[in-house]
């Protein structure tokens, strides 16, 4: 956590999300930036293994 003066600190930036059913749950955004990353990566893997160019695969992704 940085310290920004007396009384005052920032430990990050928080998001926080909240699902249909109501569950909510607190990530930082570095966590956050992980997930999508890892999301993506799984989206984009079939595609890819199976010889789509990756122009193709993009706009797959872009209609989920």
């Amino acid at each position: 956590m940085r310290s920004y003066g007396p009384a005052i600190g920032l430990a990050g930036a928080t998001i926080i999300a909240v699902t249909v059913s109501g569950f909510c749950c607190a990530l930082s955004s570095r966590r956050m930036l992980e997930l999508q990353k890892r999301r993506l990566l799984n989206l984009m893997q079939p595609g890819l293994a199976a010889g789509k160019p990756i122009q193709e695969v993009m706009r797959e992704l872009d209609h989920t």
